[in-house]
């Protein structure tokens, strides 16, 4: 089946374990049981996940994880189901002293399984075991701090990319997973790590890495004792080009498995994701640098985080991974693992909000939640779903030169973020676009906001220029183009290269469009969290207090900031209850989605769990109130229709046109938690 390519918008993905009792102990008949859970919820692609995510701590159990996921192949095309293998690409547990040890053993139980029940698990995780001749300890990551072997936040050692046998042997592991026909490969985790510890990433620093980097740029990477001064110095040209370096050399792994396979005669599937890229990349990791490989870009929405308290806070990935995909025609997506119907129905509801596809990976609740329900609704209705172009009021440009390579970059992305969620709380369709995209495509957007965007080469000078002079109207918050893309500041560039900007607060215009300037101060300093409980002990039983609440402040402050410049958004909702909606144009038609989140986000600080109830979202919730609404369309609309996923029944909405808007309202009691609203061109 791996030769099989269907219509993208179509897919529903799952995800599926195979743990302890499924490599050892099932039979294929119990597969098959297990896997016609998923086609009955009509799921067209299976990701797998496994206890033995971390592969290289299973070396002497490669053969019964490779029958295990054999099995699983079988039983999915069974179903019409592809399978996608997805493992860690090189990352290990290696446990230093029994806390570390009873850490592990927890992972082990929260996939039901234990450390004892491999054989000589501890042993070789802890030891130097020889593969072909090779001690794995030659693979490793060596962090330019200690010298010594890098480890991840996952108690372990890392393996590094650009080490040669390292490679040759996970490409040979590679290659007896492709013999099981999966369908597709999701090489997880490639990433630089450090100390063990979020903040240090101070690999790698490897005999290869310091080869390759003296051939490719003439500098030598410093030793640990120089470390402090070098690490994180982003003056220093040589920093500057190790970074890049680590970026380039996890793109050419993450394009090396795709030729290898391509090699063997596959044409494998290659979805991936990242958790969270918009602020910062410390990890090198090879997500929008590879956009050329992906089918489909989604983002985790990781575990810990309670869905309905934190989706103000992953919503701001949404608009990243949405703009990504659409550069290269993919869908995107968003992954979640929501615990309870409640929370699956709400987590869902997001992802139509922002145009996504939505996958959940609940461990081990595989039949015990309804999403049959949302997975007829969509295809009854996909039309409204499939391939979504977005009605956008403004886009923000994500400069990755800036997040990457600049000085002072973690105050600045985190400035970034804030505005970013501020434009989306208020309600703007909010997109983004990146510095590697054409004018053509910026053409599309009246406005572009550059936020905090200090590095900018001068060749996006220019084409920000003619952007503006093309009629398109950018708006420039703090500090603009204070470096070139080599780190050079040069006080007179942006006057020579692109134009004297106005003072602050200030516009001013170019042919046919306008740059506005604004005060970065005009936004609040406070950023809504997600909250997030602890995953593996009694999930249930654990709470987190909420943050503050800052919602209504960034909609005060910076939204209103940014609506005092557009003045009009393409849908405008209101209503007497707390909603969120978004709008998309699909094909002639349109859709507006609607959710009900006023009793979502907690406004005063509460102790929340990952099963905490989601008003709206649970049996025997109130309906909600009435929603007005005033859009902006291309189309005179034929008829505009509501509908819901608890019920097959639809209501027609009357509706007028006033000075090239449409007007109308959803009734109250007219649904629940979600709301599609049909508008037929």
């Amino acid at each position: 089946m791996n030769n099989l390519k269907n219509q993208q918008w179509q897919e529903r993905f799952g995800w599926i374990y195979y743990n302890e009792n499924e490599i050892f102990h099932s039979n294929q008949k119990q597969i098959d049981d297990l896997v016609k859970n998923y086609a009955d919820d009509g799921i067209t692609i299976l990701i797998g996940f496994s206890c033995t995510h971390f592969r290289w701590n299973h070396v002497l159990n490669w053969r019964e994880i490779n029958e295990c996921i054999g099995r699983y192949v079988k039983a999915c095309h069974k179903y019409g189901i592809r399978y996608v293998e997805h493992h860690s690409s090189h990352l290990t547990y290696n446990p230093i002293g029994q806390e570390q040890i009873d850490a592990v053993e927890k992972a082990f139980a929260f996939h039901g399984s234990s450390t004892k029940s491999w054989a000589g698990f501890l042993e070789y995780s802890q030891g130097d075991p020889v593969i072909n001749g090779k001690n794995i300890s030659t693979f490793r990551q060596i962090s330019g701090a200690t010298g010594k072997f890098a480890r991840s936040n996952y108690r372990g050692y890392c393996m590094c990319f650009n080490n040669p046998d390292y490679r040759k042997e996970y490409f040979k592991y590679l290659e007896s997973v492709y013999d099981q026909d999966i369908d597709g490969i999701m090489t997880d985790d490639v990433q630089y790590f450090g100390q063990g510890w979020w903040g240090d990433w101070s690999a790698c620093t490897c005999i290869h890495c310091r080869k390759l980097f003296k051939e490719q740029t003439g500098y030598d990477i410093p030793q640990p004792e120089q470390w402090n001064d070098f690490y994180e110095n982003y003056s220093n040209p040589v920093y500057i080009a190790w970074k890049k370096f680590k970026h380039a050399s996890t793109t050419r792994f993450a394009h090396d498995v795709n030729r290898h396979f391509e090699s063997l005669g596959y044409k494998l599937l290659r979805p991936n994701y990242i958790s969270s890229i918009v602020r910062e990349n410390p990890t090198s990791y090879p997500f929008e640098n590879c956009t050329d490989l992906w089918d489909f870009v989604f983002q985790e929405n990781i575990s810990l985080i309670v869905i309905k308290e934190s989706f103000y806070d992953v919503a701001t990935e949404a608009i990243h991974r949405f703009a990504m995909a659409r550069h290269k025609s993919i869908p995107s997506m968003s992954m979640f693992y929501p615990r309870t119907d409640d929370s699956l129905y709400f987590a869902w509801g997001l992802c139509k909000i922002w145009g996504q596809l939505f996958t959940q990976c609940s461990r081990n609740l595989k039949g015990q939640m309804k999403e049959y329900i949302y997975r007829n609704f969509e295809i009854k209705h996909k039309q409204f779903y499939e391939a979504p172009q977005k009605i956008s009021d403004l886009a923000f440009l994500l400069s990755a030169d800036t997040r990457d390579f600049s000085i002072g970059n973690k105050v600045t992305m985190r400035r970034f973020a804030t505005w970013l969620q501020a434009s989306y709380a208020y309600g703007f369709m909010t997109d983004m676009v990146f510095e590697n995209e054409d004018i053509d495509i910026y053409s599309k957007f009246k406005y572009i906001v550059l936020c905090n965007t200090k590095m900018l080469s001068d060749s996006m000078l220019s084409k920000l220029y003619k952007y503006v002079e093309n009629g398109g109207n950018l708006i420039i918050i703090g500090p603009f183009a204070v470096y070139d893309d080599k780190g050079q500041s040069d006080p007179q560039r942006v006057e020579r290269v692109f134009t004297k900007l106005p003072s602050t607060p200030g516009i001013k215009k170019i042919n046919k469009g306008s740059i506005f300037v604004i005060e970065d101060s005009e936004c609040i300093d406070h950023y809504q969290n997600s909250v997030r409980v602890p995953n593996y002990m009694d999930e249930y039983a654990l709470t987190n207090p909420t943050p503050d609440y800052v919602i209504d402040a960034l909609k005060q402050t910076g939204g209103k900031a940014l609506y005092s410049i557009i003045q009009q958004k393409n849908i405008e909702a209101s209503s007497s209850m707390q909603i969120i909606y978004s709008l998309y144009k699909h094909g002639d038609n349109a859709a507006i989605n609607i959710m009900n989140v006023d009793k979502a986000v907690s406004k005063n600080n509460e102790q929340v769990s990952l099963s905490t109830p989601i008003e709206g979202y649970t049996l025997n919730s109130q309906k909600a109130a009435a929603v007005d609404l005033s859009v902006k369309l291309d189309f005179l609309p034929k008829a505009i229709i509501a509908c819901i996923p608890e019920s097959n029944e639809e209501k027609v909405i009357h509706f007028i046109e006033i000075n090239n808007r449409i007007h109308f309202s959803i009734p109250k009691n007219t649904f629940y938690g979600y709301c599609l609203v049909k508008v037929y061109g």
